[in-house]
C-alpha cells in the first residue's frame, strides 16, 4: 500500500510552470488596490473576489484583472508577487508567463511600456528568490484588429447562409419535380430574394446571440421569436384573414415579403416592376440586420 506523501514534501520539491497566464495571477488584494486607484467596481469584496459562482463570473474577475493593470509598475508588481507567492507555497523555481498586449491596450498602456515592468519584476525577483521568468506574448486572433473581427462575423454568417441557399435550391427542384409546382417567373429573381431573406434571418438570429450569454439561452429566446415569424409571414395563414390590427405587423417580418414574392413569381410570373416594394424590404432587412447583429458582436469582442 502506497505511503502518504506530507504536504510539505510536496511543497519543497522544485516546480517549473510553464503555462501561467499573467491576468489571472494577481493578488485578490492587488486587484482591489488597483482597481479603487482605476474607479473600477468590484463585483465582491476582496476577501471572496476569487470565489466565482459561475463561468461566466470568472470572465468578470480575468477582465477586472486584465483592466487594472495600467503602468507599467502595476506590470513589475504582477510578476514580482506572484513569483513570491509561488516561492513561498510551492517552492517554483521556473515560470513562464502568457501575456496578450490587446487585453491591456485598452487602458492606455503600450506595448514597450508593459514589456518594461515586465522585465523589471522579473529582475526583482530573480534577485530576491532566485527565479527565472520568461514571457511569451500571444495573440487572441478573436480580439486582435476591428478588421479580424470583420471577418470572424463573417466566418460565422457564411456556412450558414450557403447551407440555407442549397436549401432554396433543393426546395425548388423537389417542388418542380416532385410535386409539380409552376413556375411561370424568373428562378433567378427568386432565388436571389430567397437569399436575402435569408441574410435577414441570420441577422435576426445573430443579434438574439449578442445579448446572450450561453447557447441555451439563445435557444430559448427564439422561442418567442420564430412563432412570431412563422404565424405573421402569411405562408400559412392569409394575411387578408388576420385581425386588422395585426396585419401592419406582417410588413416588419422579411418572411411575409418573401412569402409574396415567391407567390407572385412562382404562380403569376410577377417581374421586378412588380415585386420591387417587398424586394426593397427585403434589401432592407438584410442590411440592417446583419449590419446591426455584426456590429453589436464587434463591440462585444472589444
Amino acid at each position: 500500500m502506497a505511503k502518504a506523501v506530507a504536504d510539505d514534501y510536496l511543497r519543497r520539491i522544485p516546480k517549473a510552470e510553464l503555462h501561467c497566464h499573467l491576468a489571472g495571477t494577481l493578488r485578490a488584494t492587488t486587484v482591489a488596490e488597483l482597481a479603487a486607484r482605476a474607479g473600477l467596481p468590484l463585483p465582491r469584496p476582496a476577501d471572496k473576489l476569487y470565489q466565482w459562482p459561475d463561468f461566466n463570473g470568472f470572465l468578470d474577475v480575468l477582465r477586472l484583472a486584465a483592466l487594472v493593470l495600467r503602468t507599467p509598475e502595476d506590470f513589475a508588481r504582477a510578476v514580482y508577487e506572484y513569483c513570491e507567492d509561488a516561492r513561498r507555497d510551492g517552492n517554483l523555481c521556473h515560470v513562464e508567463f502568457f501575456f496578450n498586449p490587446d487585453y491591456f491596450y485598452p487602458n492606455g498602456i503600450d506595448y514597450p511600456s508593459m514589456l518594461r515592468g515586465m522585465v523589471e519584476g522579473i529582475e526583482q525577483a530573480k534577485k530576491a528568490f532566485g527565479t527565472s521568468v520568461l514571457l511569451i506574448c500571444c495573440i487572441d486572433r478573436s480580439t486582435n484588429t476591428p478588421a479580424q473581427a470583420v471577418e470572424i462575423v463573417t466566418a460565422k454568417i457564411a456556412p450558414l447562409f450557403v447551407l440555407l441557399s442549397t436549401q432554396i435550391v433543393l426546395a425548388l427542384i423537389v417542388a418542380r419535380l416532385v410535386f409539380g409546382l409552376p413556375i411561370r417567373g424568373s428562378l433567378v429573381l427568386l432565388f436571389i430574394a430567397g437569399m436575402l431573406c435569408v441574410l435577414a434571418g441570420i441577422g435576426i438570429g445573430t443579434f438574439l446571440a449578442t445579448f446572450s450569454k450561453s447557447q441555451q439561452q439563445a435557444q430559448l429566446m427564439s422561442f418567442f421569436v420564430n412563432p412570431p415569424l412563422s404565424m405573421l409571414s402569411g405562408a400559412t395563414t392569409p394575411v387578408e384573414a388576420m385581425p386588422e390590427w395585426m396585419q401592419p405587423f406582417t410588413l416588419l417580418n422579411p418572411i411575409s415579403h418573401f412569402s409574396t414574392i415567391a407567390r407572385g413569381v412562382l404562380l403569376k410570373g410577377a417581374g421586378l416592376e412588380a415585386i420591387w416594394p417587398h424586394m426593397l424590404a427585403l434589401v432592407g432587412f438584410a442590411v440592417a440586420l446583419v449590419g446591426i447583429s455584426a456590429w453589436r458582436f464587434r463591440k462585444q469582442l472589444g
